[in-house]
């Protein structure tokens, strides 16, 4: 019996080695610099929930540092039944160093039913402005059953990111008085950088571009604004949602070089962009070869190590870099993200242009020539460690011959 019983354990010692040898992990060195991929668990809730939304909003970088999900009993607006199926506030770090942790006041998520019941509870929301009550959210974005409500705190610049991550639209109010583009001065995007206009409505001339309809409701395009000897470019425009009739008929109507003289808010610190529009007009025409010529040739060869170490030098600056593609980190009909080798080390590439705009697809192993916006220094992770580089924001990539 003794023996019998020794030869099982035998025998289970020796199954319990080989399902260890099975499970252990192996690395591929020849991949070491890749960047991790693993799926986060997030990733399984639904994207029309308060937790899922917060959960995209921190994979697009918003640096949401609290967040909490009310029920009827507790929602701050009061207990008792009401419209939505699901609510939640958050706190933006670049909003609210400090915060209410029972009220965070950087933004608000209502889901609802339906986008009938969404857009109600905006008009009802525009209702109350009217009157005497304060909304702490006067910024509001639909998309589709949800309601993103958001601090007036925010630029220009942030409340697109929103827009964009949700595949939303801002909800702009309609003005009461007829707008008559005389009224406002000129303002080139040079002296808007000076600050001289911060506050107040100008007209900006503007290069439409990369136009394309991904739906009957929908137009996305890109703007080149006139700087010096080159061109300042913003991609992955959109009209706001209720825009003026007229104004969308301006650009459903505008062709790829037209240039469009718009009306727009400058807000206090600086910030402007599409979304503020009141009105606008086509004047001329441009040639958008000329304009991509001049734009490359402002582009300067990047000096990658006095990059790494000195990035605050190089805020804004366009570069023009040249590598291969080492991975496709993430591609989407909204944007695309590339690992590219070059002979200094890696670069991190953000195209935001949709996929039409951008094109044909690159493929790992593609010879490519990027120009575009230095935004930071990124830290990612990869296989066996992090790694920091340079990240740029494209304006044109190209499939070297």
């Amino acid at each position: 019996m003794k023996k019998k019983l020794l030869l099982l354990l035998f025998c289970l010692l020796i199954t319990g080695c080989a399902s260890a040898d099975k499970k252990e992990k192996t690395i591929d060195h020849s991949k070491k610099d890749e960047i991790s991929t693993d799926k986060d668990t997030s990733e399984n809730l639904s994207s029309e929930s308060v937790e899922g939304i917060i959960n995209k909003f921190k994979k697009g970088k918003i640096p949401i540092q609290y967040s909490i999900i009310y029920t009827n009993e507790t929602d701050p607006n009061g207990s008792g039944s009401h419209d939505y199926l699901e609510k939640g506030n958050f706190s933006d770090s670049r909003i609210e160093s400090n915060f209410d942790k029972q009220e965070p006041l950087s933004g608000t998520i209502e889901v609802f039913n339906d986008n009938e019941k969404a857009k109600q509870r905006a008009e009802r929301l525009k209702d109350l402005e009217n009157g005497e009550t304060i909304d702490n959210f006067p910024n509001r974005i639909l998309s589709g059953k949800i309601l993103i409500r958001l601090s007036g705190d925010y630029t220009e610049e942030q409340l697109e990111q929103f827009v964009n991550i949700i595949d939303g639209e801002l909800l702009i109010e309609e003005l009461g008085s007829e707008i008559n583009l005389d009224d406002y001065p000129t303002a080139t995007y040079d002296e808007i950088l000076t600050g001289k206009y911060n506050g107040q409505t100008v007209c900006i001339d503007a290069i439409i571009d990369r136009i394309s309809k991904p739906s009957k409701s929908i137009l996305d395009f890109a703007l080149w604004l006139p700087s010096g000897e080159t061109y300042i470019y913003d991609g992955s425009c959109r009209l706001p949602y209720k825009v003026e009739e007229t104004i969308k008929s301006v650009f459903d109507n505008a062709n790829n070089g037209d240039i469009i003289k718009y009306a727009t808010q400058i807000h206090k610190d600086g910030s402007f962009g599409i979304t503020g529009i009141i009105d606008a007009e086509v004047i001329g025409q441009q040639n958008l070869d000329d304009v991509y010529a001049a734009y490359k040739e402002n582009c300067i060869d990047i000096n990658y190590e006095d990059l790494q170490r000195n990035q605050s030098d190089y805020s804004g600056t366009n570069f023009k870099v040249s590598g291969t593609v080492f991975q496709i980190v993430d591609e989407s009909s909204l944007s695309a993200e590339y690992l590219i080798s070059t002979d200094s080390g890696y670069i991190y590439v953000t195209w935001y242009d949709n996929s039409t705009a951008r094109g044909s697809r690159f493929l790992e192993n593609d010879s490519v020539s990027i120009y575009g916006k230095f935004s930071t220094l990124k830290t990612y992770d990869t296989l066996i460690d992090q790694k920091t580089v340079p990240e740029i924001s494209v304006t044109f990539m190209e499939l070297n011959q």
